[in-house]
């Protein structure tokens, strides 16, 4: 049997006052290795349950259980220690740190939980080297190709093995040749570590590479 990373029970999220009520009695599981697709029209709230799975919006009525702890019980340091040890995070507009290289980049995940210099420059060095890339770590992100940008996002996500990733329309941006190829490293990276994967899309095609679907 799975373990289970992520389970909400009954969440209800509004924002107030003139906005409504987004999601109600919402409940959902995600175990080890799961691919979930969030699928929905325009505003509907599929960016706030990503957000809110990984830990990046935390108001909210309702339960959520992170290997099987109530989250509702962590203060926002010990929330903030699960997020960044536990999860990963590819958006479509890339957040990258423009003054800070193309390596210091991969590795911020690692820094962010304290690994020494050193050896979190190493981890993003092979990882560079085995996406073929190395001639791009002292380089600086305004200077990457997308198709760069998408790579170097990936490298980033899995540096420090996370359970799981959520991914917020990461091939909105991409030319076809370029979203097959992204979805390849995907979906390979997701085989080898056996990590599982929240994604945001609009195309159905990307949706049925899901196990699981959902729409909102």
């Amino acid at each position: 049997m799975s373990t289970s990373i992520i389970k909400l029970q009954n969440i209800y999220k509004s924002y107030p006052p003139h906005h409504g009520l987004v999601f109600s009695d919402l409940s959902l599981e995600i175990a080890q290795g799961d691919t979930l697709a969030i699928m929905g029209a325009s505003g509907r709230g599929k960016t706030t349950l990503l957000n809110l799975m990984g830990l990046l919006d935390t108001d909210y009525q309702g339960c959520y259980y992170l290997f099987g702890k109530n989250i509702n019980n962590f203060s926002e340091k010990e929330t903030a220690n699960f997020r960044n040890q536990y999860f990963g995070f590819i958006f479509q507009n890339f957040l990258f740190v423009n003054h800070l290289t193309v390596l210091d980049n991969i590795a911020l995940p690692l820094f962010y939980q304290k690994v020494a210099l050193k050896l979190a420059r190493q981890r993003a060095a092979a990882l560079l080297e085995r996406f073929e890339l190395s001639e791009l770590s002292e380089r600086y992100p305004t200077t990457l190709s997308g198709g760069q940008k998408q790579r170097v996002t990936i490298m980033r996500a899995m540096i420090h093995h996370p359970k799981l990733l959520f991914l917020d329309e990461p091939t909105s941006a991409l030319d076809e040749t370029s979203q097959n190829k992204f979805l390849e490293l995907l979906f390979e990276y997701k085989k080898e570590s056996g990590c599982g994967l929240v994604l945001v899309t609009h195309n159905s095609t990307i949706a049925q590479l899901c196990q699981h679907q959902i729409v909102i």
